[in-house]
Order: C-alpha cells, then sequence, then structure tokens
C-alpha cells in the first residue's frame, strides 16, 4: 500500500475475523454472497476520534453495505464531509439494499457528489424496470435533491453512462456513452472486483477497477472523459489477466499515463 501512498486507517476488532466472500463460479459467470463481518462493526469512537485523521482526505467513499448496520456513522461521516464542502462518493452495491433500507439508502444518496451504481442497482433506487441506461439517469436526477452531482451507471459489456447534474442551471449538462472495449471470452479470467476491488499482482499492490480508476483521475481534477478513460483502460486491464500475468512489473499508474 506504501508503493502508491495509501496511508491505511484501521479499526483493530478482537475476536472478529476480516469481511469475507462466497464466490459461485460457473464458467465466465459468478455470483458473490459477502459476509461483511468486522467491517459492520466499525465504531463511531474509531471515526469521531481519528476524524484529525480523515479530515486529511478529500473524498469519502462509502460503500452502500455500511448503511446496513452503521447507518450512524455513515450519516455522520456523509454529513461532515457535507458541511466541510469536500467530496461523498457512493456505490449503492446492491439491489437488495434498496429493497430493504431504501430510506437510508436514499438519504445518503442525496447526500453525494458521486453515485456508483449498476442499471439494475439503478432501477431499484427510482422503482422502475428499464434497459435504457440513459433514461434511469434522468430520471435519479430528476428523484434526488438538486446539487451538483456526478451520477456513474455500468451495464456489463453496454457502455457506462457518465452523467453531471447542474445546480445552478437546474439541469442535467454532461452526459457522456462510453464504451468498454470488448474483450474475446477466452481471454477473460475473472470479473470479481470489477466494481471496486483491492488486489495483489506482481508483488504490486493495485487499488483500482472501476471506482479506483475513476477517482484516481477525479481527485486530481481532470474531467470526467479523462475519469471515463481511466475507467475503460484499468477495467480491459483487469479483466484480461492473462496477459497481465506475463508482465513482471505492473504499476497502476503506468497505465493511466497513456489515457
Amino acid at each position: 500500500m506504501n508503493e502508491v501512498n495509501v496511508t491505511p486507517l484501521l479499526e483493530i476488532i478482537e475476536g472478529k475475523y476480516t469481511s469475507r466472500c462466497a464466490v459461485g463460479v460457473v464458467e465466465k459467470e459468478r455470483c458473490l454472497l459477502a459476509d461483511l463481518n468486522a467491517s459492520s462493526s466499525l465504531s463511531m469512537n474509531f471515526v469521531k476520534n481519528n476524524l484529525e485523521t480523515i479530515n486529511n482526505a478529500e473524498i469519502a467513499l462509502i460503500e452502500g453495505y455500511f448503511v446496513v448496520d452503521r447507518f450512524d456513522t455513515v450519516k455522520f461521516l456523509t454529513d461532515h464531509f457535507n458541511t466541510n464542502k469536500k467530496t461523498v462518493a457512493f456505490t449503492l452495491g446492491a439491489v437488495y439494499l434498496m429493497e430493504n433500507y431504501y430510506e437510508k439508502m436514499l438519504e445518503i444518496a442525496n447526500k453525494s457528489d458521486i453515485i456508483f451504481c449498476n442499471l439494475e442497482e439503478a432501477c431499484a433506487l427510482i422503482k422502475i424496470d428499464s434497459n435504457d441506461s440513459l433514461e434511469v439517469a434522468n430520471k435519479i436526477h430528476s428523484l434526488l435533491m438538486p446539487k451538483d452531482r456526478i451520477l456513474i451507471i455500468t451495464h456489463g459489456s453496454n457502455p457506462v453512462i457518465i452523467s453531471k447534474f447542474n445546480y445552478a442551471k437546474n439541469i442535467v449538462d454532461f452526459e457522456i456513452k462510453k464504451f468498454i472495449p470488448k474483450i474475446p471470452s477466452q481471454n477473460v479470467v475473472d470479473t470479481n472486483g470489477c466494481g471496486d476491488c483491492n488486489f495483489n499482482l506482481c508483488e504490486i499492490f493495485l487499488k483500482s477497477a472501476f471506482v479506483g480508476g475513476f477517482l484516481s483521475q477525479y481527485i486530481q481534477g481532470n474531467s470526467l472523459v479523462k475519469c471515463s478513460q481511466a475507467v475503460n483502460k484499468i477495467l480491459y486491464i483487469y479483466i484480461n489477466l492473462n496477459k497481465i500475468f506475463k508482465k513482471k512489473m505492473i504499476i497502476f499508474r503506468e497505465y493511466l499515463q497513456a489515457v
């Protein structure tokens, strides 16, 4: 983590194992069953005691799963970042979160500056069925309280929709369809973690894939077009691992320089 300038801030909880995820795989398809465990025990005291360190961050990335058991902590952090005019990024996480914790998810979505989701999660948020990501994006912007907000909707191998609501104009003033490069099925090794992930590769720790790729450019002040290019680049790299493993040393930063 030090090699990519990531400073960990971890609460150690005795007697609990870390989070884990069961993965069912059939050919190239997979299904996930997550057990959050220790991460669901993140305490408010830990957050408040480390608030000075947390304040160094420009972006708070909130996983939707934390809303289930730690809504008070999530609400505290989003309110704190909103008050200090810093960015709140929010991942919707899974359809069941909207189905079972709708009001809480909606409250955090309203306070978020960047929202990441797939099409199914987006549809669950606005309670409709649709295969039109652009239509869904506009309905979400209409549903949420007006503020400058970026919405990113993925749809498998279909184009990613990135849209931005302009509060001053009260309109969606930026939309882009970003096509993901097609990868031959025989080259697809693993799509786990393509939403957001930490993974070890050739002894170099890479925090990347979709959310990491986007935010790595956004936090540097780059345009949404540049952010989307970084996403496509890292997704192609991550999914197409057969070629990646042939390289001895791979550093995420090198790939983004070519974007």
